[in-house]
C-alpha cells in the first residue's frame, strides 16, 4: 500500500476516535525498513538515534 497524506490523516483520525488523547500520534512516518538487532528484534535505540539526528539537523532538538 502506498503511503500518502490522506492515509496519514485517516490513521490519525482513527486513533483520535478510538484512543485516549495522549496516546494519539501527532504525525506518522512511513518507512520501508526498520533497523534490527543481531537477534532480529527492532532496534529502538537506533530508531531513537535516527530521530534525534533528524531533529538536530532541523534545529528542533532541545534534549540533553
Amino acid at each position: 500500500m502506498k503511503e500518502s497524506k490522506e492515509m496519514e490523516e485517516n490513521l490519525i483520525n482513527h486513533c483520535n476516535e478510538n484512543l485516549i488523547k495522549w496516546s494519539c500520534p501527532r504525525e506518522i512516518e512511513f518507512t520501508t525498513q526498520l533497523p534490527k538487532t543481531l537477534v532480529g528484534k527492532i532496534d529502538f535505540k537506533k530508531l531513537e538515534e535516527q530521530e534525534v539526528a533528524k531533529l538536530k539537523a532541523a534545529g528542533n532538538y532541545f534534549g540533553g
